[in-house]
């Protein structure tokens, strides 16, 4: 079962080694904003399409906001709520 907790692990590992390439600086917490200091548009590229692949849902152009991709607990929120509406 798809909890909040489980998205948040695998975003966080996503970023820390597909995206950035290392695991030695944790800064994706709830207060870290995604935007411009950790994913550049090619990360947020290859984030949204992580997202799809993995939890089966769609993400729309309109959807990069800082209220759904700002952090790590706002991608979590975004992936739970599609897969909500979605199922």
């Amino acid at each position: 079962m798809l909890d909040m907790a489980g998205v948040q692990e695998a975003v966080r590992e996503f970023i820390a080694d597909d995206v950035v390439g290392s695991r030695e600086v944790d800064p994706w917490n709830d207060e870290t904003s995604l935007f411009g200091s950790v994913l550049d548009s090619i990360g947020l590229l290859r984030l949204e399409f992580f997202i799809e692949d993995a939890f089966l849902v769609t993400v729309d152009a309109a959807d990069f906001t800082v209220e759904n991709f700002g952090s790590v607990q706002a991608i979590a929120k975004f992936v739970m709520a599609r897969r909500t509406v979605a199922g």
